[in-house]
Parts: C-alpha cells; structure tokens; sequence
C-alpha cells in the first residue's frame, strides 16, 4: 500500500484518470486505480519476502518459450512483462 501512496503522491489523481480512461467522480477514479494496482500487486508484481515469488501467479509464469509480452496498467505507470504460452 505504501507503494500505492507514493504513486499517488507523484503522479495527480487527473493524470491517472485522465490515462487510465477513468471518467465520474474522483471517488470512483480513486477505487479504480487501487483496485488496479491491488491486482497488479498481487498477481504480478516478485515480492521479495517470498524469495521473489509472485502471490497468485498466473498461468504465464515460469513459461520459458513465446513472445515476450507487455500487460500496463494505470496508464503504464505499472507494467508486466510475461511470455505468451506457446
């Protein structure tokens, strides 16, 4: 969450809804962007507490073969880079 802070800090709430194509009130923005990066956090982001681990891993991890892939999120403040399955 402390992560999640700093973002918000460095980055003005109109810019994250104007990238992420938020648009109502900036309560509905502010859930949208949270419920992003919560799934960014726990999905795709090494956490090294966990020997660099992800929480909930998706199917594409640990896949050796395939193109190289880019998932943005927050209007690429967050990226995840993960292979295609083959």
């Amino acid at each position: 969450m402390l992560m999640l802070v700093k973002i918000c800090r460095s980055k003005s709430a109109s810019w994250i809804c104007r990238t992420s194509g938020m648009s109502g009130t900036p309560e509905k923005s502010l859930r949208n962007a949270t419920r992003e990066f919560v799934i960014h956090y726990h999905s795709e982001r090494n956490h090294q507490g966990l020997e660099n681990k992800i929480i909930e891993p998706g199917s594409e991890v640990g896949q050796a073969t395939g193109d190289v892939e880019c998932r943005e999120r927050l209007g690429g403040l967050l990226n995840y880079y993960h292979r295609r399955a083959a």
